[in-house]
């Protein structure tokens, strides 16, 4: 090892030490990012080079995993997180990312996600831990408007009420997470629960996990209400189109307003009910006539 690769070696874990492992999804993304801080210090870096001071072969094969040609084998993730540094739960937390990518099993797939989730809230700051907690159960948020609908239901008659089993021990722990939260709060008088006027958001950037396994229960349910929900009581609308990449921002920015306006509906509803509302947008394809890679 001569003395540039053994000073970008160091300057790579340096970075890699900097960064907040459990912020990401994808091991791809942790990668490209170290890649763009080495490449804006030393103007001639390149990809070959990434890959030769991560103990791989001086070629592209960095630059393969991080645009989606190739996908990491976990050998292959050993010897690199080994060359960023990575340790203890944050090495964990990365190998996870590349199991993710490779599972396709749903079981396992969901074994991963909850691995995954349980790192992130270890290493999260205490005050953050259960803002994710939150996010942890499909049935917290919808337990929080259920007090709000009828602040007078028990614990088995809440249950009761839901369409999809849950069980009372979650109820209660559900409603511990919501207090230590203070999204509702315990009147001593009438011995219920009263929601408060406290809202909490997912922030997607440092949470990218807790957003994908709660989109994840969302869809399982999705799947489930087909089943389950009578068709006049739910609307699950389908499309498969062509587009361009230009269009996506101005499809997310109508699924966006569609939202907002019928999140801006529930506020003068007379509620009685707690519903769910999905809307997956996502591409099946690639981009159809991919641009040559010089």
């Amino acid at each position: 090892m001569n003395k540039n690769q053994r000073s970008n070696r160091l300057a790579i874990m340096h970075i890699a030490s900097q960064i907040d492992i459990s912020a990401y999804l994808h091991y791809r993304d942790v990668l490209q990012d170290i890649y763009e801080k080495l490449k804006a210090e030393q103007g001639s870096y390149n990809y070959k080079r990434y890959s030769e001071d991560l103990g791989l072969s001086f070629s592209n094969v960095i630059w393969l995993y991080v645009s989606k040609k190739r996908r990491m084998t976990l050998k292959t993730a050993e010897k690199t997180f080994k060359a960023l540094g990575l340790s203890g739960d944050r090495k964990k937390f990365a190998e996870n990312m590349v199991r993710l990518e490779t599972i396709k099993i749903h079981e396992k797939r969901e074994k991963i996600y909850a691995d995954l989730f349980q790192l992130k809230t270890k290493m999260s700051a205490p005050e953050n831990q259960k803002h994710l907690e939150f996010y942890s159960q499909w049935f917290f948020p919808a337990l929080r408007e259920i007090v709000q609908v009828n602040p007078k239901l028990n614990i088995n008659e809440i249950c009761e009420r839901f369409l999809f089993k849950v069980f009372p021990r979650e109820i209660e722990q559900g409603l511990q997470v919501l207090s230590d939260l203070e999204l509702i709060k315990y009147d001593k008088v009438s011995k219920t629960y009263r929601s408060t006027k406290k809202q909490i958001g997912l922030d997607y950037k440092t949470s990218a996990v807790a957003a994908a396994r709660f989109h994840q229960k969302s869809c399982e349910l999705a799947s489930e209400a087909v089943v389950h929900v009578s068709p006049e009581m739910r609307e699950l609308n389908t499309l498969t189109l062509a587009l361009s990449q230009a269009d996506i921002p101005e499809v997310r920015r109508r699924i966006i307003e569609c939202c907002r306006g019928i999140f801006e509906l529930e506020e003068h509803s007379r509620s009685d009910q707690v519903f769910q509302l999905n809307i997956q947008f996502f591409p099946i394809t690639d981009k159809l006539d991919p641009e040559v890679e010089s």
